[in-house]
C-alpha cells in the first residue's frame, strides 16, 4: 500500500516539472513574422542602425 503512494508522488513531481518547464518556453519572446517593410525599416532607425539619409532613401524606394 505504501508503495502505491510513492508513485503517485513521483508522477505528481513529475508532473510539476513538466509543467513549469512548457510555462517558461511561453514566456519567450515571439519572433515577429507578419511585420511591413515600413516597420521594420522604422524600427531600424528608431534603433539607430541606419542614418536619416538611408532611412529617407530607403523610405522613397519602398513607396515607389
Amino acid at each position: 500500500m505504501m508503495m502505491i503512494w510513492w508513485w503517485i508522488i513521483g508522477l505528481g513531481l513529475v508532473s510539476l516539472v513538466v509543467f513549469f518547464y512548457t510555462g517558461k518556453n511561453k514566456n519567450r519572446p515571439v519572433e515577429k513574422r507578419h511585420e511591413s517593410p515600413m516597420n521594420i525599416l522604422k524600427e531600424r532607425y528608431a534603433k539607430g542602425e541606419i542614418t536619416k539619409e538611408e532611412f529617407e532613401n530607403q523610405k522613397k524606394t519602398l513607396s515607389d
